[in-house]
């Protein structure tokens, strides 16, 4: 079944299906993760920032205790 053909059959624009299509390509199953669940890599990405953030607020405290 053609892009077009599908788009026109379900109502949806040209453009979206497309880009459906490619995130199916690149990412398989896990293309339509949703609902605020990332996929693996973002996740961890957003595990690192989250720990990053911590460690920082940790050594401003640490450098303020040495100063006193």
């Amino acid at each position: 079944v053609s892009v077009k053909a599908l788009a026109e059959q379900y109502g949806l624009p040209v453009p979206t299906v497309y880009g459906w299509r490619k995130q199916y390509r690149e990412h398989g199953a896990n293309a339509f993760i949703g609902c605020g669940n990332r996929r693996a890599t973002e996740d961890e990405l957003y595990k690192l920032r989250v720990a990053n953030v911590r460690l920082r607020n940790e050594n401003t405290r640490l450098k303020q205790a040495l100063e006193q």
